[in-house]
């Protein structure tokens, strides 16, 4: 199957985890606002009325913290912001490179996939045994586990659909330099497309 074939499915997964991004990375900056809101009042509390929150430190360690980060992963790979180190794939020839990394996604993706399974035995033994924190508040833990099930299978999603991106590009027809680095630069950056492909027209 051609690029060509692949286009119209890419493009509409690629469509659906970005509104997907959208909604978590929201979700995400929310709960970084509430991290601050109950810092703020938590610190004022303690200092003016020497009565700080005793629930605050588990409900920011335990759960939004949590939502921070799982829930901005797979926004952060979308507009390459994670550590990427590449100073020798210049000198690879372009199919191989794109090929290597394809083969690097697919293995990625495979790794979050276990950790995902883990998040959701992890989950359902906590709801079934009714788990929770040891804490003032008893707080249920299987919040926890949904949260990085929710964001880490997104994440497996947007990884798996950047090793096939490369994976065409190994058997396109025309291979060049600026179309790889279009290839990487818009991963899944809906802005990029649209200008590299009205650049090619």
């Amino acid at each position: 199957m051609t690029s060509e074939q692949h286009n119209p499915i890419v493009k509409a997964i690629d469509k659906l985890l970005y509104l997907l991004d959208r909604i978590l990375v929201g979700l995400a900056c929310f709960a970084l606002f509430i991290i601050m809101v109950i810092v703020f009042f938590d610190v004022l509390s303690r200092y003016l009325f020497n009565a700080p929150f005793s629930w605050s430190y588990t409900l920011i360690g335990f759960y939004l913290m949590t939502t921070v980060f799982f829930f901005a992963i797979s926004d952060g790979f979308r507009y390459q912001a994670h550590v990427k180190i590449d100073f020798l794939s210049h000198y690879i020839p372009l199919r191989l490179r794109a090929l290597a990394v394809s083969l690097g996604y697919f293995g990625g993706s495979v790794v979050i996939y276990l950790w995902s399974n883990q998040a959701l035995l992890r989950m359902q033994s906590a709801y079934l045994n009714d788990d929770r924190l040891a804490a003032s508040i008893p707080w249920p833990t299987w919040i926890v586990y949904l949260i990085v099930l929710i964001g880490s299978i997104v994440m497996a999603l947007s990884v798996l659909l950047a090793a096939v991106k490369h994976l065409v590009f190994c058997f396109s027809s025309n291979v060049t330099e600026d179309k790889y680095k279009a290839l990487e630069g818009t991963l899944l950056d809906d802005h990029a497309i649209q200008t590299e492909a009205e650049r090619q027209l």
